[in-house]
């Protein structure tokens, strides 16, 4: 009975299911590459943050293009415009949201960068399933 029922909604959530693991891979390279910046090489917080999150989108524009959102192989310049777009406008609200966790709100920089990832994530993933990868994209 389960096994039907999983069989019949995988195609359904296999999308979204790929989607939710790729973005925890780039979330824990993200937070992983912010603690080695900030602890290990002592980079500024901001400038670390800024680093570890272009590695991450650019893991997870390659991967979600490749397991994901598979349509039009010959929209990869379009579509990579268009996440670039959604993903710099996420910088900048990430560089914010860590101002303000950290230097305004007196929260660590790791808590400070949960909690952005959390709104970010919303943000960009609505974003990019309508408009980076929207199936429009010629």
């Amino acid at each position: 009975m389960v096994a039907g029922y999983i069989n019949q909604n995988w195609v359904r959530f296999k999308k979204p299911i790929r989607y939710m693991m790729i973005s925890l891979f780039a979330t824990l390279l993200d937070v992983a590459l912010l603690i080695v910046l900030v602890e290990l090489i002592n980079l500024y917080y901001i400038i670390s943050a800024t680093i570890s999150y272009l590695f991450a989108v650019i893991t997870k524009f390659i991967m979600n293009k490749i397991f994901v959102f598979r349509n039009r192989p010959g929209a990869w310049s379009k579509q990579f415009r268009k996440f670039v777009t959604v993903s710099i406008n996420g910088l900048i609200l990430t560089n914010i949201f860590m101002y303000t966790g950290v230097d305004l709100l007196e929260i660590g920089y790791i808590n400070a960068k949960i909690i952005t990832i959390g709104i970010i994530f919303i943000y960009t993933a609505t974003l990019h399933n309508f408009f980076s990868f929207s199936k429009k994209v010629e």
